[in-house]
């Protein structure tokens, strides 16, 4: 995929999320391929834990966020639609402040179950937290 194909993907990607989860809390994808996809998340009071660290939770809604983000786009989505039905993290180091970037590479590809790691990373690329997930894909409803 050429630079200007990338940018329009991940334009479309990032316009796709409006009015969700993703803009509360920030989520910017940031870059995507073929088999992986690769999103931003800033660190702060809006995703701290009472401990003033980042909420578990708010890494699991990122790594969903983007594994479930990629899921739906290598499918075709005019017809099928994927959701996260099962999701594992590990919360591996605390952050306090900065930015953390999450990639998710889906790792199978079934007709009707992804499976897909996330690793989320700080900026000086030290896991914060390793997860896997399943994607369900589903026919739309034609009622």
């Amino acid at each position: 995929m050429d630079a200007a194909e990338k940018s329009a993907v991940l334009a479309r990607l990032n316009a796709w999320g409006k009015n969700t989860l993703l803009e509360t809390l920030s989520i910017e994808f940031v870059d995507v391929g073929a088999d992986f996809l690769t999103a931003t998340m800033p660190v702060g009071p809006v995703v701290h834990q009472p401990h003033g660290i980042l909420h578990g939770g708010a890494s699991v809604a990122l790594g969903e966020s983007v594994a479930s983000t990629l899921s739906n786009y290598v499918i075709d989505t005019q017809s099928h639609y994927a959701v996260g039905v099962n999701i594992q993290a590990n919360h591996l180091r605390p952050l306090h402040a900065g930015v953390v970037r999450c990639t998710a590479v889906i790792k199978r590809r079934g007709r009707s179950m992804h499976y897909s790691e996330m690793t989320v990373v700080d900026e000086q690329e030290r896991l914060i937290c390793a997860m896997s997930m399943n994607d369900m894909v589903a026919a739309h409803s034609t009622s």
